[in-house]
Order: structure tokens, then C-alpha cells, then sequence
């Protein structure tokens, strides 16, 4: 009889964490049986449903909440967020516990396993029916997202002392957490299909087509994007095109899309980035992200063959190697990703380079072969003390 593991998702539509638990789900069916636990309906149940896995709908509150404190407003909103959150949300998440504990009983899980740090539904559930449980960081919350536990940091990292293990996706996430929580903590860095036969076209072309793959936000620099094309414009290349694959608008930098719209595509969300890759002829992409875990389209760039040119933070820097199979700018700062363009603009043999180094990078670190193997030992693991002590207890 399998094993019978249980995810926990937090998001309704697919990004990056939910690309990785539905690769992890179609892996992992032939060795266990696999049941998800998802908050509300969108465009994830369509992708689970191809899986044929088990789906559990079950709507829920994130345990954490927006809080920049260097913005007097968000400052002053935050414990009226604690309030509410304690008040009302935190008890309309205690009855989807219970609910998500007949759940489990009634079909036998024995292993919880929640795809975000975000959420705390997996860590009670678990504790409700004594059994272990995953907790997989998949992001840093503060740093990346601007988002804070409502229960504040301190209790945070006890709550996570209670799982079985911790995955965290980088050495970043790594270095943020060690010193803090008190379970054992492995990095297992994401994966990709590596493609033998991706269809390449030739580096000599009239445009330089740029692409940024991501929601459109501050948060992963799609200003800082635009305002590098903006930059190349003034210096007289005027044949650079920005694809931007990804949902949300363009609002909050308004003022400098208007000054280069004509070279700007909004694609809104795209399934098949590949494909895109081909059709748009891509020279290379950006990760402007303000500060990335890790990166799972840093390294799906790279496996495409495209060199990356991104920011020289946390988890990007971690996964490019300056000059190697990528291009480092400064974190923030347009005019440097601008000139890091341009150099790979006039040195098309560059771009070949760091393309095919990056395709290298990805077979030995990030293929999605070595995540699920290192991934399904820990579960062995887990599992198999499980039993043992099962055996000692009878």
C-alpha cells in the first residue's frame, strides 16, 4: 500500500511554487498516493485536475500580511491587520482546520507537506493529528514580498521549529533561517527540464528582444526593466523590444511606459514560455527582482539557452555566475542593467556563450531529476523513523 503524502498550496493561480508542487505531484505519483489541499478555486485546479491527484477545496486565510516599514501608513495599518487577523481570520481558519482534519483522517495521510512559508494550516493540521510535517520556504517573505506573520517574527520561527524538516530553496533562505529556527533545515535548490531540442535562431537580427517573466510589480523590478529600455532608447538603440510575460498592469510606473510603450509587449500570463522563446526570438532575459529566494525563472531562462542578466541579490547572484552563464547589474539601478544590455547587444558570441554555459549550469545543478531524488529521500526518511516508531510503540 502507498504512502499517502498531503500538499498544502496557498496560491489559486500558478507562479512560480505552484509550477514546482504540480511538477513535484506528477513525480511523486509513482511512488505515493497524493492529495492537495487548495484555498479557492482558479487556474491551479485546471492544472491538478491533469495530474489526477486527490483535490481538497478548502478556503483559508495566508497568516501573513503586507508591512513595509519604512511607509509611515503600512506602520500605522499593521495592528489593525493583527486585529482582524486574530479576531475573525485566525477563527474562520480554526474551523478549515477542522474540516481539513476529517479530511485527513478519512483518508489515511501520513504525511503533511506545506509548499509555503505563508500559511500556517499545515503546521496546525499536523500538530492536530500528530503527524509530520514539510514546511518548504519557498520564498523570504520580508525581503522579497514585503509581507510580515501576523503572529510577528519570534512566534513565526517557533511555529516552524515544530515541522519534521524544513526545504528551503537556497543557501539565501538557508543563511535567513538557521540561526533561528530550531528543526533540521536542507537546501534543495528547484529544477527544470532540461530541452535537447530547442529550437534556436540565429544572434544576428534586426531587433534585440528582451524578455522579464513575472507578475508585474516593483517587487520584481519590472520599473527598473522598463526604465533600462528607456535608457538604450536615449543611447540610440531604438530597436530593443521588452516582452513582459506575466499578470497585473503597468500602473505604477506609468509615466516611463508612456515614454517607450512602442517597444513594450504586455503578454499577460503565458503557459508556454518556450514556445514564446522561439516565436519572439529572445536574445535575453531579465531578473530584476528585488530580492528572489531563488528563482525558478532564472534557471528555465537558462536551460533555454538565453543568458540572464540579473540583480546582484540574494537568491539571482546565487545562481549566476558573473560573466559565465549570466550577467550581474546592480539591484535597482536601470542605467547599469542598460549598459550590461548593450555589452551583450555589440557581443553576440558573448550571448552564445553564457547561453550554452547556462544550459550546462542547469544540467549539473537544477534539473528537476536531482530535486525530486533528494526530495523523495526525505520523505523516506520521514516516513520510515514513522514506521519504526510505530513498531516500538506495539
Amino acid at each position: 500500500m502507498k504512502d499517502k503524502i498531503m500538499y498544502i498550496t496557498h496560491e489559486t493561480d500558478v507562479h512560480g511554487a505552484s509550477k514546482m508542487l504540480l511538477c513535484l505531484i506528477e513525480k511523486m505519483q509513482e511512488t505515493y498516493d497524493i492529495y492537495v489541499v487548495v484555498r479557492g478555486h482558479g487556474e491551479i485546479i485546471d492544472m491538478l485536475k491533469k495530474t489526477k491527484c486527490h483535490i481538497f477545496i478548502c478556503p483559508y486565510y495566508l497568516d501573513v500580511e503586507p508591512y513595509d516599514k519604512g511607509n509611515i501608513i503600512s506602520r500605522i495599518q499593521w495592528p489593525i491587520r493583527v486585529f482582524r487577523y486574530l479576531l475573525i481570520r485566525n477563527m474562520l481558519n480554526y474551523f478549515s482546520c477542522k474540516k481539513i482534519k476529517k479530511f485527513v483522517l478519512e483518508n489515511n495521510i501520513t504525511l503533511i507537506h506545506s509548499n509555503s512559508s505563508s500559511t500556517f494550516i499545515g503546521m496546525k493540521i499536523a500538530k492536530m493529528v500528530n503527524l509530520p510535517h514539510i514546511w518548504h520556504f519557498r520564498e523570504f517573505l520580508e525581503e522579497d514580498f514585503k509581507l510580515k506573520p501576523l503572529v510577528g517574527w519570534k512566534n513565526f520561527y517557533k511555529m516552524a521549529s515544530t515541522a519534521k524538516k524544513i526545504i528551503v530553496v537556497s543557501n539565501s533562505v538557508l543563511e535567513k533561517y538557521s540561526e533561528r529556527i530550531e528543526t533540521d533545515i536542507v537546501r534543495v535548490y528547484d529544477g527544470v527540464e532540461i530541452s535537447n531540442d530547442l529550437e534556436r535562431k540565429s544572434c544576428y537580427h534586426k531587433e534585440i528582444n528582451l524578455l522579464q517573466v513575472g507578475v508585474l510589480s516593483k517587487g520584481k523590478g519590472t520599473d527598473i526593466a522598463l526604465e533600462a529600455v528607456y535608457e538604450l532608447n536615449k543611447m540610440g538603440l531604438t530597436n530593443v523590444e521588452l516582452y513582459l510575460a506575466g499578470t497585473g498592469g503597468v500602473s505604477f510606473c506609468q509615466d516611463i511606459y508612456e515614454k517607450i510603450c512602442n517597444n513594450v509587449h504586455l503578454l499577460g500570463y503565458v503557459e508556454d514560455l518556450n514556445k514564446l522563446r522561439i516565436d519572439k526570438n529572445i536574445d535575453m532575459e531579465l531578473i530584476c527582482s528585488r530580492s528572489e529566494a531563488f528563482g525558478l525563472v532564472t534557471v528555465e531562462a537558462m536551460a533555454a539557452g538565453n543568458p540572464v542578466l540579473g540583480a546582484n541579490t540574494a537568491g539571482t547572484k546565487e545562481l549566476i555566475v558573473d560573466h559565465f552563464n549570466g550577467l550581474l547589474f546592480e539591484q535597482g539601478n536601470a542605467k547599469d542593467l542598460a549598459k550590461k544590455i548593450k555589452e551583450l547587444i555589440y557581443n553576440p558570441i558573448l550571448r552564445r556563450e553564457l547561453g550554452k554555459n547556462g544550459i550546462e549550469t542547469c544540467k549539473i545543478n537544477f534539473s528537476v531529476d536531482k530535486c525530486i531524488k533528494i526530495t523523495s529521500e526525505i520523505y523516506e526518511e520521514i516516513l520510515r523513523g514513522r514506521n519504526e516508531n510505530k513498531k516500538t510503540r506495539y
